[in-house]
């Protein structure tokens, strides 16, 4: 029985009058909880929609053929950081790998066993020493930037390297680590993946980070033009949002150059 009814029946008199105010309570309460829930959706999202953006973007989806991609949000950049389960011929690759989920980890081990993980420059490193050790699989990393990392590579990767699974390193300079580099794989129409030389914001474009990240924020487009002299339609970001069909003229308006 409701408090208040318990406290002082009397009060309300008849059965009939016992009945309003019931109604009327429970009025007040649906009032204050659809107050409480505007309030909610006015200043953001709820709990419940944010659990079910950050489940969603945590699933293992398939982007291009081969590929599969899952994402960790950072509220701190307001970013999907993006991590790459590669299938390519016998080898299974892990790219720049933000926190997976249980469900992430059992889909890599049910599709293995990893041969490595690819890490593109120093602060990509993200989980890749955990899965290192969980999946006993080698790490590899720009030989540039290996000294300022906090890991213990496999192997160091350098320029121009073919790696296992025919992925070619291409290292950028002018970027925000000496050893900043981009994966090249001849599948398609070309497919190229980016750590932070490029960011996919806003949707269907690519940015730059700012410009205080780089030792010479003047020279940056210079080094990313050499991403130009490669054939390829599909653009995978680290951060944001991948151009699976258009990525190479997407570049191409960042640097200006015409297509």
């Amino acid at each position: 029985m409701p408090t208040f009814l318990r406290k002082s029946p009397k009060r309300y008199g008849t059965p009939s009058r016992l009945c309003e105010a019931a109604r009327r309570a429970r009025a007040g309460a649906k009032g204050a909880k659809c107050e409480a829930s505007g309030r909610m959706n006015h200043s953001g999202e709820s709990r419940r929609s944010r659990d079910s953006r950050v489940s969603r973007s945590d699933i293992m989806k398939q982007i291009l053929p081969g590929i599969w991609q899952w994402s960790w949000f950072s509220d701190e950049k307001q970013l999907d950081f993006n991590g790459l389960f590669l299938m390519v011929g016998e080898h299974k690759i892990l790219v720049d790998p933000p926190p997976m989920t249980a469900e992430g980890r059992s889909f890599v081990s049910r599709n293995g066993p990893l041969d490595y993980i690819i890490v593109t420059n120093r602060d990509h490193i993200r989980e890749a020493a955990a899965y290192q050790a969980e999946f006993a699989c080698r790490l590899y990393v720009p030989d540039a930037d290996a000294a300022q990392m906090d890991a213990k590579p496999t192997k160091t990767y350098k320029d121009g390297e073919l790696l296992p699974g025919g992925i070619w390193a291409i290292q950028l300079s002018h970027q925000k680590s000496p050893g900043e580099s981009a994966l090249f794989l001849e599948r398609g129409q070309g497919i190229m993946i980016v750590g932070d030389a490029l960011i996919g914001k806003p949707a269907g474009a690519v940015s730059l980070l700012p410009a205080e990240k780089y030792p010479d924020a003047a020279k940056v487009k210079d080094g990313l033009r050499r991403l130009l002299k490669y054939n390829f339609d599909s653009l995978v970001v680290g951060d944001g949002a991948s151009i699976l069909a258009g990525g190479k003229p997407a570049v191409e308006r960042l640097l200006g150059v015409p297509s």
